[in-house]
């Protein structure tokens, strides 16, 4: 997948005069990937995470461009890996529904009995063909994918 990135934290996030997702959605919208991309699936890939939650992390938006579109200094690589994720959906108006699935993802991570957290690469997946959905995947940690084996 190959897409425009940002590396923000979760505070940064929280506050709107340090916020940086909004504006790279705008800047993903307005260029030529998004154009090149359309009536595909977009991801927004959370990877390359310092620690947990409250680290930093770098957002990737973009998605399974063609192979000859060439590379260009603005592009960034990322690689979905295999593995088990536990998806979380979100529906109505974007970006209200990508923040209610948050919630849920943060909710559920917050119970004691939650499986943990790989804090590897998490990622949001849009359906073009269903633009008031969202469906996030979080990775989760080698031992509760064992556990879940």
């Amino acid at each position: 997948m190959r897409g425009l990135a940002v590396r923000t934290t979760n505070a940064d996030e929280a506050d709107p005069t340090r916020a940086r997702i909004p504006a790279l959605w705008q800047r993903f919208r307005q260029s030529s990937v998004a154009a090149q991309l359309a009536g595909q699936p977009v991801y927004g890939v959370y990877t390359d995470y310092a620690t947990d939650a409250t680290g930093a992390y770098t957002l990737v938006v973009g998605g399974a461009l063609p192979p000859d579109i060439p590379s260009r200094p603005e592009l960034v690589s990322v690689l979905i890996p295999a593995g088990q994720y536990l998806v979380f959906t979100g529906s109505g108006d974007i970006p209200a529904a990508v923040l209610g699935a948050w919630r849920q993802v943060w909710a559920y991570f917050a119970r004691a009995d939650a499986s943990a957290r790989a804090f590897s690469t998490d990622f949001e997946q849009y359906d073009p063909a269903d633009p008031t959905h969202v469906r996030i995947h979080i990775a989760l940690s080698a031992a509760a994918q064992q556990a879940l084996a």
